[in-house]
């Protein structure tokens, strides 16, 4: 029988069926941490397809190695002069397929050969359609998860059912548990630790939905023990609402601008001073949806989310000044005098290193303010946790309060009124 050689490494014969290892095989031999160097030809079935966006996709195949033991490797898609179009290239794939592409290793940071990712230089090639290899018998997808390579006593395991895990690391496929998953993966797809991870990579609906309740338990039960300060506070439902009746991290913004306008009777005579507003969220929340003026202070430049480009894109009106400046406490002031008698109200939404200044100018100029701390950053540099930075800033006034509002994550506000957010003449809107 003739004998077609792609590579090397490659060797198969026409018309004969590759030698992958079925579904739950005992184990499986990844390939050698340092593969030639150069462009490489890889002839392997498609277990996974993976497309993130119109620029990116992720393959998994798995491969014939000198014909004796199988290998899967990750392969990276991304548009490139040969790769105009990432969803055109992916079009005749369909998973079980035989493909043949051409590229190379990725290297790491260190300058080593990752034996893992392969970065695809050419629109992948059908050598062998599945539907012609098993008729009408549906392809089983092998979702795989990286185990040690080079000698270790550990090796990966193809699962049905969309697990894979390192043999003897973790529980059984056929009862396996949230707690054994792989955050990285689990959140975004990826694995930073590549070949070293020893938790479980899976698509799997039912542990993932385990995964994420177990995280938001958790994290209600930090965020209890962390804020639970010395000072005296003011608790409010949302303190030990339950995750599913919170409002999610993407709508923090949302309720943060709703307590701030029942809280500081904002109106559209009102002008917010936003510090370290970052993309501009809560000036976009204040200035666009409820109509009260806003003035946000980064030194960044405002980025539009999805969200912003939509509203714009329906007709909607633009928001805001944007200040691309440091916030020094009084220093902001003496660089824009004519703010201090217009602005009625201070506010900072997850601001790390200008929390404190935030406070200090506040109540050196008698001015309303409201901050949501998140990263501990006090200007002694003194090393603390976040329930002794929340303490730490409380004590700072005796009219500081502190309360919650009804969203996820660091949702802690501590805020001074100074007997509301006034209506000063100069920002009537119609």
């Amino acid at each position: 029988m003739p004998t077609m050689s792609l590579d090397p490494m490659v060797s198969l014969e026409v018309g004969r069926p590759l030698p992958f290892a079925t579904p739950g095989a005992p184990g499986c031999t990844l390939l050698p941490t340092t593969p030639p160097s150069g462009t490489s030809t890889i002839v392997g079935k498609l277990v996974k397809c993976r497309q993130l966006s119109k620029k990116i996709a992720f393959l998994d195949v798995q491969v014939v190695v000198d014909v004796q033991a199988d290998a899967f490797i990750e392969l990276i898609i991304k548009i490139c002069p040969s790769i105009p179009s990432v969803k055109e290239a992916l079009r005749p794939l369909h998973l079980g397929d035989t493909i043949k592409v051409v590229g190379d290793f990725e290297e790491d940071l260190e300058g080593r050969r990752e034996h893992r990712t392969f970065k695809v230089i050419e629109a992948p090639e059908v050598v062998e359609k599945y539907i012609f290899q098993a008729g009408k018998t549906p392809f089983q997808p092998v979702f795989i998860a990286a185990g040690r390579s080079g000698g270790g006593s550990e090796s990966v395991r193809p699962v049905l059912g969309g697990i894979c895990q390192p043999v003897g690391a973790h529980p059984s496929p056929s009862s396996p548990s949230s707690a054994s998953l792989c955050k990285y993966y689990t959140n975004t797809g990826r694995c930073p630790r590549g070949s070293g991870c020893l938790y479980i990579h899976t698509d799997d609906k039912v542990l993932r939905s385990e995964f994420f309740k177990s995280r938001d338990l958790h994290r209600v039960k930090v965020m209890k023990s962390e804020e639970g300060g010395s000072c005296s506070t003011s608790t409010s439902p949302s303190s030990s609402a339950p995750p599913s009746s919170q409002a999610s991290r993407t709508h923090r913004a949302s309720e943060f601008a709703d307590f701030l306008v029942s809280t500081f009777s904002l109106n559209s005579s009102s002008l917010v001073l936003d510090v370290a507003g970052g993309r501009g969220d809560m000036s976009f929340e204040l200035d666009a949806l409820r109509n009260i003026p806003t003035i946000t202070v980064d030194p960044r430049g405002r980025k539009l989310n999805k969200k912003q480009r939509k509203y714009i894109a329906g007709g909607g009106r633009d928001w805001g000044d944007h200040i691309v400046e440091l916030y020094h406490e009084t220093d902001f002031f003496d660089n824009h005098p004519e703010l201090l008698g217009q602005v009625t109200l201070i506010i900072g939404y997850h601001p790390d290193q200008a929390t404190e200044h935030i406070f200090n100018s506040g109540l050196l100029l008698g001015l309303p303010f409201c901050v949501m701390p998140c990263c501990v950053f006090p200007l002694s540099g003194v090393s603390m946790a976040f329930k002794e930075w929340l303490d730490y800033l409380q004590r700072k006034d005796e009219g500081i309060e502190r309360t919650w509002i009804n969203a996820r994550g660091r949702n802690v506000v501590l805020y001074k009124s100074m007997g509301g957010g006034g209506r000063k003449e100069g920002h009537e809107r119609d």
